[in-house]
């Protein structure tokens, strides 16, 4: 993967293509989250510098973004707003083993928890807000497969919130789901279909499957529900 990255960033410079289009198409980052694996202690060797596809090095990403009192606040700030009365997030040293975990407080508690004592939909929406607030100031394409797993349906809309917001024309975030709440709290500009033809995966936007129709007071999962876009799976 490196040859070929140096490679063809020799090959855009000789076409004098812009030098960021390469860092775009380098930086994309894939994540299949898993939270068990998320929760457990980091090693001091364990790299922070970019988040494992599976979030297995949340505790040292997360420790590196939290030096960014900007950042710090942005995590807890939705994270609050997604997980009722959490009240703050850190990573402590254990003396045994060097190791940094994660603990939880909650509001009107002085007690901390550990990681392993966390809901998985809680260690996964940390996941999800790490890697999007991660990938802040550099052209990369975020793509994080079914954000919804183990997330209360009313807490879906703050999170698709998240990704509107921090979503740039540079910086673009995709997401795949099979949730109508997703797809409920997602706009019709912001929807696309993936079908299968001919053995090739098909991406057609919702607004183009609709040939000039018109949704009416039809919300936009019920439409999808009721084969209104035709048929495939919501991107």
């Amino acid at each position: 993967r490196r040859l070929y990255l140096q490679g063809g960033l020799s090959i855009l410079k000789v076409l004098g293509i812009d030098k960021r289009i390469f860092e775009y198409l380098s930086n994309i980052r894939i994540y299949r989250f898993d939270p068990l694996g998320a929760k457990i202690p980091n090693k001091s060797s364990v790299s922070s510098r970019i988040l494992h596809v599976h979030g297995h090095n949340l505790t040292s990403v997360l420790t590196r973004l939290e030096s960014d009192e900007e950042t710090r606040e942005k995590i807890l700030e939705w994270m609050s707003l997604l997980i009722p009365k959490l009240e703050k997030i850190e990573a402590i040293d254990n003396r045994l083993d060097g190791s940094r975990s994660l603990v939880f407080t909650e509001e009107g508690t002085d007690n901390r928890f550990p990681a392993h004592l966390i809901s998985e939909g809680t260690i996964y929406v940390l996941c999800i807000m790490v890697a999007v607030l991660d990938s802040r100031n550099q052209h990369s394409m975020v793509l994080i497969e079914e954000p919804e797993r183990g997330i209360h349906p009313n807490a879906i809309g703050e999170l698709v919130k998240l990704f509107r917001e921090e979503a740039t024309v540079e910086r673009p975030i995709f997401v795949t789901t099979h949730s109508e709440s997703v797809v409920r709290a997602s706009t019709l500009d912001e929807l696309w279909l993936i079908n299968k033809q001919n053995g090739k995966s098909v991406f057609t936007h919702a607004k183009q499957s609709m040939n000039g129709a018109s949704l009416s007071n039809t919300t936009l999962d019920k439409a999808w529900l009721m084969n209104f876009f035709g048929s495939g799976l919501p991107w």
